[in-house]
């Protein structure tokens, strides 16, 4: 019986998916030329900013993470500094190598790190979780490059908002830790497993072009329906709000646009955007967590308090200053 319910609910949400997107044709045809003209901003912007300022670096971090993951990365002599991790994060001491990967590196890098070690023993289920939680931010080359300097021409804007997210992700690791106490017997074993990987330069930049290709893939994606947002939400700070929440790459266009008039909403729309990453980089999130069958929960839950905590530490220093 439990069975048939259960087939009966999956053939009412195929039927429910199918109908969506018959939908969504006249929706693209009748909104044909906004969509396109989105798509064509969106392309410029990928090329003009994100590509010039994120490829050399992608290729860079992904040396860096064959190279850590193709060594073997001896914890044992490390008890204190292991029982302090888990102590303020709720994760071993390996399980903070995929924070410092998406700090350096950029999303998805610190997702798809935790995912391996999950992977190889050297993270539990609930470790993973957790570091994946607030391990999925944006790297200084997107912020520095990219937006301080691409999009507002202030590197200081993207450095200042670089340290702002990882200070706050470190924060919401911490209250997460105690939202999500973790209530697992055993920990994983501390002993690394030894991975081969292919360190060449072809299969380096090979990666890399994909992961870029990703990258620019869901800023074109979601440039459709950000195309379509301003026509139901006329008020620009609104709007960028809104948007926010989507696309980082194309909010951060918008807080670009609007900062000018109101710079004080185009910098919390911009920390927003930053901080929670929008649906494009939760969904990157997915394409590795949902494959090694982790939920992304704490992440979702953790990329909230992490923009909340920026935001309000911004609007608090703007008062004061």
């Amino acid at each position: 019986m439990t069975h048939t319910n259960a087939r009966q609910r999956h053939v009412h949400r195929s039927f429910l998916y199918c109908l969506l997107l018959l939908l969504a044709f006249p929706v693209l045809l009748y909104f044909s030329q906004r969509i396109t003209q989105g798509v064509q901003d969106a392309l410029l912007l990928c090329a003009h900013v994100i590509i010039p300022s994120l490829f050399p670096f992608m290729i860079l971090s992904e040396w860096l993470a064959r190279l850590l993951t193709s060594k073997r990365t001896k914890v044992q002599k490390e008890h204190k500094v292991d029982a302090v991790c888990r102590k303020i994060f709720g994760v071993s001491l390996i399980g903070v190598l995929p924070f410092v990967m998406g700090a350096l590196c950029g999303f998805p890098l610190g997702v798809r790190c935790a995912v391996d070690l999950y992977r190889r023993g050297r993270l539990t289920k609930a470790e993973a979780e957790q570091t994946i939680a607030f391990s999925n931010n944006t790297g200084p080359a997107f912020l520095i490059a990219g937006i301080g300097d691409g999009l507002f021409h202030n590197e200081k804007i993207g450095l200042r908002l670089y340290a702002l997210q990882i200070a706050c992700a470190l924060l919401s690791g911490v209250l997460l830790r105690k939202l999500f106490p973790n209530t697992e017997k055993s920990h994983a074993p501390l002993t690394a497993l030894k991975v081969v990987t292919d360190t060449g330069l072809t299969a380096i930049i090979k990666a890399s072009t994909l992961s870029m290709l990703s990258v620019c893939g869901m800023i074109v994606a979601f440039s459709v329906p950000m195309s379509i947002l301003p026509i139901l939400f006329k008020n620009p700070v609104l709007l960028s709000f809104l948007c926010s929440f989507v696309e980082v790459g194309g909010a951060s266009a918008l807080a670009a646009r609007l900062y000018g008039s109101t710079p004080v909403a185009a910098m919390l729309a911009l920390t927003n955007a930053v901080c929670f990453g929008g649906l494009s980089v939760h969904m990157q999130a997915a394409l590795f967590a949902k494959e090694a069958g982790l939920s992304l929960h704490r992440h979702t839950v953790g990329k909230l308090l992490q923009a909340t905590i920026a935001c309000l530490v911004l609007a608090i220093c703007l008062v004061i200053t």
